[in-house]
């Protein structure tokens, strides 16, 4: 999905899956608290779609780091 800023510069939305897999599969690259903070974000978030999650974290072959997080989340 894309939408225009208020610029007219043309931008991607992300749903929180994508973003939380994104931070999953870069967790080397981002600043630590920024991933502690999309993964405490997501363990609150009250529209989770699981099988959303399951199908990227699939799609970019990191579903053994997602299923070891949401273990830890959901303990």
């Amino acid at each position: 999905m894309e939408t225009s800023t208020m610029f007219g510069n043309t931008v991607r939305l992300y749903c929180y899956e994508r973003v939380l897999c994104d931070c999953i599969a870069h967790k080397n690259k981002i600043d630590s608290e920024l991933y502690g903070k999309v993964i405490r974000d997501y363990a609150a978030y009250s529209n989770k779609d699981p099988p959303l999650l399951w199908h990227i974290a699939h799609s970019m072959k990191i579903t053994a780091h997602v299923r070891n997080l949401m273990e830890i989340i959901y303990e």
